[in-house]
């Protein structure tokens, strides 16, 4: 029976070019979690500069990062989803 961290090394040995590929590929993220990225932001410029001090003004900054973060996801125009959104024509998941 190996040690775990043996098994570990022999099994990112086996897969080197999937553990490493966001070294070459830069659309590839090191992490996988998308969900702590995608409110660091909020957290960060709650600390430093003490914005967002109401409920409704952080719920607001969250819902739309929430919905840039799947359209860049869906491979949508991230400008043209903002210019659409005040006309009331949303952009909806699913929908090119």
């Amino acid at each position: 029976m190996q040690a775990e961290p043996r098994r570990l090394l022999i099994r990112l040995g086996l897969h080197q070019a999937d553990v490493l590929c966001f070294t070459t590929d830069f659309t590839v993220s090191f992490g996988n979690n998308q969900a702590e990225r995608d409110i660091r932001m909020v957290k960060f410029r709650q600390k430093i500069s003490g914005c967002l001090r109401s409920i409704a003004g952080t719920e607001h900054i969250v819902v739309i990062r929430s919905v840039m973060s799947t359209v860049r996801k869906q491979a949508v125009i991230e400008f043209e989803v903002l210019l659409d959104a005040p006309t009331g024509n949303s952009w909806l998941p699913g929908q090119p």
